[in-house]
């Protein structure tokens, strides 16, 4: 079952603000598994993949040069313990509501805890961003993984790998970039 994966995307002011630890530790006490983090920086292309219905927008310039500029982290997750059969786009809920599964108390979900103040605009207050559903994973999935990061995927997640493989055998295309 596919729904278990998912990815986050650190932002470049999680390390300045040295947040990582703190995000992979509320990640595996709400019942996440790490299975493959990739540091990377992203180019333009990869910045447009992730927010392409936002390119148009006056801002984006501004977000594109945010998160080029500085060092992202790509964190490939995967859900422990799923009761039941789980839609693919429900695992964002999952991340986003992180409490229910320890009972911790605290208004929202990851990115809720990590967000900056509500005053800024929305896509520079988040420093984790998500995919909405299993499609946008997939998509961006597939432009942000480099060749080595693939390759890892079949041995340690072959389910998934074999996913990827899928979706690009129905004329989508795995953009994976070069290091």
């Amino acid at each position: 079952m596919l729904s278990k994966y998912s990815y986050l995307l650190l932002k470049p002011d999680v390390f300045r603000d040295f947040l990582y630890p703190l995000i992979v530790k509320d990640l595996e006490e709400a019942g996440f598994d790490i299975v493959k983090h990739q540091s990377c920086q992203l180019n333009e292309k990869q910045v447009e993949t992730i927010y392409k219905e936002y390119k148009e927008k006056e801002w984006f310039s501004e977000l594109s040069d945010f998160l080029t500029k500085g060092q992202c982290l790509l964190l490939i997750v995967k859900q422990r313990d799923i009761k039941g059969d789980r839609p693919a786009d429900k695992i964002l809920d999952a991340i986003e509501s992180i409490n229910q599964f320890k009972g911790k108390v605290f208004q929202g979900g990851l990115r809720e805890r990590y967000r900056l103040t509500k005053n800024r605009d929305r896509f520079f207050e988040n420093r984790v961003h998500t995919p909405d559903s299993y499609q946008e994973f997939l998509d961006n999935l597939s432009s942000l993984l480099d060749s080595e990061t693939l390759n890892d995927l079949r041995v340690r997640e072959p389910e998934l790998y074999k996913n990827l493989l899928r979706y690009k055998s129905e004329g989508k295309e795995l953009k994976i970039y070069k290091r």
